[in-house]
């Protein structure tokens, strides 16, 4: 068995700027992993999936703050 503590799932879903850190941290490695893949990325954008080449990844904008 892991020894670890155990994050508080409680306070890290509600600290929505912990939240949104990680989810840009996730997003640009995937970004990262898809370009040295050579791999294109599949996103949702106005209402349609679209697929982005490789070459193309480092134009996906960063999505304005809510």
């Amino acid at each position: 068995m892991n020894d670890q503590v155990k994050p508080d799932m409680e306070s890290i879903l509600t600290d929505q700027s912990a939240m949104d850190q990680t989810f840009r941290q996730a997003r640009r490695e995937a970004i990262r992993q898809h370009r040295m893949a050579n791999l294109p990325m599949v996103v949702w954008r106005d209402g349609a999936i679209v697929w982005i080449p490789p070459d193309q990844l480092s134009d996906i904008e960063e999505p304005d703050p809510a």
